[in-house]
């Protein structure tokens, strides 16, 4: 009796382990994704000399993610714009919610 005792807590230990580590993989997998999507927007910004909508940008996205492009100088031979990414970082098996981040950059 005493063994299985043992044996089961160990079991629910290592599920504990295995789905805190898997939130861990998962968020910061998430935080990537939404890095390089702020940089290819910031990439498309530039290639197109600012001609992209906003709309377009967030058409591409996950619920709850959207751009802001805000310009912040705006000279005869030179763009500036503020380029953020809102996004939502979804925990498995807690959908409901979750980490709300948000990612700055300039758009030169």
């Amino acid at each position: 009796m005493k063994s299985m005792v043992e044996h089961m807590t160990t079991m629910i230990i290592m599920m504990v382990l295995i789905f805190v580590f898997t939130i861990i993989i998962t968020t910061g997998l998430q935080i990537v994704n939404a890095r390089l999507i702020h940089t290819n927007a910031i990439e498309r910004m530039q290639s197109s000399f600012y001609n992209v909508p906003v709309s377009d940008l967030n058409a591409e996205l996950d619920e709850g993610w959207y751009f802001e492009v805000n310009e912040l100088s705006s000279v005869k031979t030179r763009k500036d714009y503020e380029v953020t990414l809102n996004y939502i970082i979804r925990m498995p098996l807690f959908n409901e919610g979750g980490v709300y981040g948000r990612i700055v950059g300039y758009a030169r």
